[in-house]
Order: C-alpha cells, then sequence, then structure tokens
C-alpha cells in the first residue's frame, strides 16, 4: 500500500485503483485537485492498495511454490478479492493499532483493551475504481462466507464498477483472448510506463490553462 498519512484520525479512506492502473489514478492531477490529497486535507487518513503485478510489486520475490508455479503470481479476481482487500484491511488496523500505543500513554491497558478501542473508533471509508469498484461486493460476500469481520468499513464509493459482459462484440473478445492466453506467454505483468503518467499529468495540467479545450473535452467524454 501506499499512504497519505493523518495518524491521528480514526477515519480512514482505502482507495483501490481499477484495471492497468496504479495509485497514480488517486494523486495524478496534483495536490489541489486529487482526490487522495483532498482526503487527506479533510482529516482522513489516506491508504491506497496496489494490486500484484504493479510496481513496485512486481519485483516482489516469493519462495513459496504450487504445482511448480510461484502461488504469489497464481492468482485471479477471486484471490483478491477473497484475500488482498482483506490484507489490506487488516494491515491498515495494525498500524492504527501500532500508531495509537505509540502516541499514547496505554500504561495499565493490555493489548487486548487497546485492540478494542481502536477497533470501536476506526471506521474506513472504501473508494473503488472499475475493478476496484467491483472486488468491494465480492469480498462481502467472501467475507460473510468465511464469517470473517467486515474490517470497520462503515462507507462504500464504487466509481464505475466493472462487471462481467457476456454479450460483447467481436473486438472485446478479441482483446480478451488476447490478455488470456497469448499475453501471459511474454510478460507477468501489464502496466502504464511511469513516463506516460507523468506526460498525462502534465497534459492534464496543460489543458486545465485553456478553459475551451477543458470543455470541449468535458464535453467529448461525457
Amino acid at each position: 500500500m501506499s499512504r497519505l498519512p493523518h495518524k491521528t484520525s480514526f477515519n480512514v479512506v482505502f482507495c483501490q485503483h481499477g484495471i492497468f492502473d496504479t495509485v497514480w489514478t488517486w494523486l495524478i492531477h496534483g495536490m489541489g485537485e486529487s482526490l487522495g490529497f483532498q482526503a487527506r486535507d479533510s482529516g482522513f487518513d489516506v491508504f491506497m492498495g496496489q494490486y500484484r503485478g504493479v510496481y513496485p510489486r512486481k519485483l516482489a520475490k516469493w519462495k513459496e511454490e504450487r504445482d511448480g508455479k510461484d502461488s504469489f503470481w497464481d492468482y485471479g479476481i477471486d484471490h483478491i478479492a477473497r484475500w488482498d482487500i482483506y490484507g489490506f484491511l487488516t494491515k491498515i488496523f495494525e498500524i492504527k493499532v501500532h500508531e495509537y500505543k505509540a502516541a499514547n500513554n496505554c500504561e495499565g491497558m493490555t493489548d487486548q483493551q487497546i485492540r478494542k478501542f481502536v477497533r470501536s473508533k476506526l471506521k474506513i471509508t472504501y473508494i473503488g475504481h472499475s475493478l476496484g469498484g467491483m472486488i468491494l461486493p465480492m469480498y462481502v460476500v467472501y467475507s460473510k462466507l468465511l464469517k470473517r469481520p467486515d474490517h470497520f468499513l462503515s462507507k462504500a464509493i464504487l466509481l464505475s464498477p466493472a462487471g462481467t459482459h457476456f454479450h460483447a462484440n467481436w473486438v472485446i473478445k478479441i482483446i480478451g483472448q488476447f490478455f488470456t492466453y497469448f499475453a501471459p506467454l511474454y510478460t507477468t505483468n501489464t502496466h502504464f510506463p511511469e513516463y506516460l503518467l507523468f506526460g498525462l499529468q502534465k497534459l492534464i495540467n496543460d489543458t486545465k490553462k485553456m478553459p475551451a479545450v477543458d470543455d470541449l473535452i468535458n464535453y467529448l467524454c461525457h
């Protein structure tokens, strides 16, 4: 995860990006207009999840193997919904417990009492885009089936959540076949390079200095 810390706040925003994306999606508009910075400036402790295959997680070294494959890379959407989101939220809770202990005099309180207190105060707002929006309902279903706690989720904001399309045109079907069967033969991940992200950020900033062009783009996108 990446983080924009507000260590004393028990109000947390957890942002999860979509497919082919990174945590940059929450920061790319700069400190004044990006959702991540705005949430932090509004008093939230902001955490941003990064999917497997996205740098720097692409560089992680894992020794555990299953059926001759590195189990870390042998995953699917169900696996992310079942384990990864649970892992992100669990880590946020552990971080908040650790920081509460470090910032307060907890003498006379047991570890269980501290964790119970943090649990009672902590509220997490989940914001997901595209795949990140689709993952949350799956995570909730898995949590119910496995009888796990919902990890303090108080609100959910799902931006254009992705879904399963059973009736797609031939172009989408070909693209789907490419990424399902052909691309994995040559690469372990697909991502936008950093220079493209920085170039996009500059283009956005330059566009906003030209109101007419900005209005035209907004009109075409809607």
